[in-house]
């Protein structure tokens, strides 16, 4: 009976082999009968090389209850074709599917309102890897040639499509890099289409939404429950949705997030109230984070789990007085609590306070002395971030018979129309000071104030014209300072460009941009980033409250190039700082990651490991640099 038994498996095994087949993408062909010829991919299947969608329209449909591998294959979709012409994704599922894939792959939509895989509503796509650097890049199929950013299509990476419903998704490994369309999520629900669960177990997972969610629901669709239990997920919604959960007026059924994942990073677009949770105008989520219900949503953004103590950041310290000072921080809403400690400069010991807001009053001080303070946030009973580096100041002299000269003349706000200069007090009993300010060739303007500033009103100036303002103390009737040393400044052109455009700590994948503000009080800028090369475009336009702005998800081994204007006072907006072009580092392993997937020629190999070298530098798989 029992070797009955083992010919009956040796024949199944057989049989099964017999039924697997290599299939090299770049052998099929177009039958010419119809606009597009239909390829079915069976159970066990390997498809590898790549299909050019230009000259091969072929509609590649997985048969239900199958499991195939991409094997360093290229799906490159039909790109200048109309919607209409080829309405299909890159691989489109007939049921429950498994795809496994190896080495580095790519697989884009064929039509502008299909996604790169489409899995049916009431199937499951299962998505695992295997092999070394697996490598899978998955983006909705675009219309034009010349659009510069993965997000051309009207489609998600992985899921559904415009108007188009998609099924369950289960990613178990790998790394995944998908691209969301205007509208849709990067994976899971297209344009008022709805998606089933979303399951993430294991991985590297990247989600870029455009005018979408990362992982989630399109706009004006549904997503059903998701769920993140491992591996590292970073996903970004952009406009009005969340990086994990809803677009604009979307319905997501639930997230959540478990305590054995490595890493997630969700940020939200610029109009989005959650970086986990609903989009804008958006319903139904309820976030459960480590167990914990959120509610509808995370708005910190980014959000990092696990979570994160934050660094307190821009500590400074004002209303110096002979006896007390402020210590002021910028921070997150996280922290339950801050430890501001304080030391005489030269002490060995400190002393502490805990306050719950962003500044701390210290009192009780010596005149005249120099102190030290750092500040820690205090995120949990166990959970807590460094200090700060110290800061130091000196606290001021007691008052004399001596009236003291004001201290740190400085331009407070500078435009065509506004001068306002201000300083520091040299002692704490001064409560009024006069001032004089002229042009050359001008009469003397003067003025008085009891604040420590004074807002300047020329009777005529012209951009360009240099201005000179000095003040003194008047303590008494009979007790003033001498004037301060002359404080120069220029008034200013009309909305002037931004200076100094630079693009600073380049990785594969991200880059710091930052700029220094044309005038005086200009913190409003606009930034635009464009890039284009082998297929691999890039675009981000955004609106941002600072000097810099960091640049993320990026191709590696790509050319970019930045530009930056600034807003003025009376909401006007300056010349265009740019193009600066930049380029990001190649790591990617053994392949060059690009449409045609050509092999990159300057590979090492070292005690067995491969190796990259770029520019004469050596590089391993995950892009760090080895001597």
């Amino acid at each position: 009976m029992r070797k009955h038994l083992i010919i009956f498996a040796l024949a199944c095994m057989c049989a099964m082999t017999a039924n697997a087949r290599v299939i090299n993408l770049a052998t099929l062909t177009h039958s010419g009968s119809d606009d597009y010829t239909s390829k079915l991919i069976q159970d066990g299947d390997t498809l590898i090389g790549s299909l050019d969608g230009k000259t091969q329209p072929i509609k590649l449909v997985i048969a239900a209850n199958a499991s195939i591998v991409l094997k360093s294959a290229s799906i490159g979709g039909c790109n200048g074709a109309s919607a209409s012409k080829y309405p299909f994704a890159g691989l489109t599922c007939n049921g429950d599917v498994t795809i496994t894939f190896e080495g580095n792959n790519y697989v884009r939509g064929f039509s502008v309102n299909y996604p790169g895989i489409y899995i049916p509503k009431n199937n499951t796509l299962t998505i695992k890897s295997r092999g070394e650097y697996p490598y899978l890049r998955v983006a909705g199929g675009r219309l034009d040639t010349s659009t510069t950013d993965e997000g051309a299509s009207s489609a998600p990476g992985l899921g559904g499509g415009r108007n188009l419903n998609c099924g369950n998704i289960v990613i178990q490994s790998g790394r995944i890099v998908a691209y969301g369309g205007p509208s849709s999520a990067a994976i899971g629900g297209g344009y008022h289409g709805s998606c089933g669960q979303i399951t993430i177990t294991g991985g590297d997972v990247t989600a870029n939404g455009y005018m979408g969610a990362g992982i989630g629901a399109g706009e004006g669709g549904s997503v059903g429950q998701i769920t993140i239990s491992g591996g590292t997920v970073t996903a970004a919604g952009h406009y009005k949705g969340a990086g994990i959960g809803g677009s604009e007026s979307s319905t997501c059924a639930g997230i959540t997030i478990a305590n054995t994942v490595t890493k997630v990073t969700a940020t939200k677009g610029s109009n989005a109230p959650y970086a986990v949770g609903n989009g804008a105008s958006g319903s139904g989520a309820n976030v459960t984070i480590d167990g914990v219900n959120k509610g509808s949503g995370i708005a910190e953004s980014p959000f990092v789990y696990p979570f994160e103590c934050t660094l307190p950041t821009n500590v400074s310290v004002a209303n110096v007085t002979t006896t007390s000072a402020t210590v002021k921080w910028d921070a997150n809403d996280l922290p339950q609590y801050w430890v501001i400690q304080t030391q005489k400069d030269g002490a060995s010991s400190w002393s502490n306070g805990t306050p719950n807001t962003h500044s701390y009053n210290m009192t009780n001080l010596t005149p005249n002395t120099k102190y030290n303070v750092r500040v820690k946030a205090i995120c949990d009973y166990n959970l807590t971030s460094v200090y700060t580096d110290i800061v130091s100041f000196t606290t001021q002299a007691e008052a004399s018979a001596t009236c003291v000269m004001p201290m740190n003349v400085q331009m407070a706000e500078l435009t065509p129309s506004v001068v306002k200069v201000e300083w520091t007090p040299g002692t704490s009993d001064q409560g009024e000071w006069y001032y004089q300010f002229w042009h050359d060739g001008a009469m003397y303007q003067q003025g008085s104030t009891r604040e420590t500033s004074a807002t300047l009103h020329p009777d005529y100036y012209n951009p360009g014209e240099e201005w000179q303002f000095h003040v003194k103390a008047v303590c008494t009737s009979t007790s003033e300072s001498e004037y301060t040393d002359f404080f120069t400044f220029t008034i200013p052109a009309e909305c002037q460009t931004p200076a100094n455009l630079e693009v600073v700590d380049i990785t594969p994948t991200e880059a710091l941009v930052r700029w220094q503000p044309g005038n005086v009080g200009q913190t409003v800028f606009y930034i635009v980033v464009t890039g284009n090369t082998s297929g691999d475009d890039y675009h981000v336009s955004e609106q941002v409250n600072a000097t810099s702005y960091l640049l993320t998800g990026l191709t590696p081994g790509n050319e970019y190039q930045v530009e930056v204007e600034g807003r003025c006072y009376d909401g006007s907006w300056s010349n265009w700082a740019g193009w600066l072009p930049f380029s990001t580092p190649y790591f990617e392993g053994v392949d060059q990651i690009t449409n045609d997937q050509l092999p990159i020629s300057n590979k090492v190999l070292r005690d067995g490991q491969l190796f990259i070298e770029i520019n004469g530098r050596t590089y391993d798989a995950t892009g760090k640099e080895v001597k």
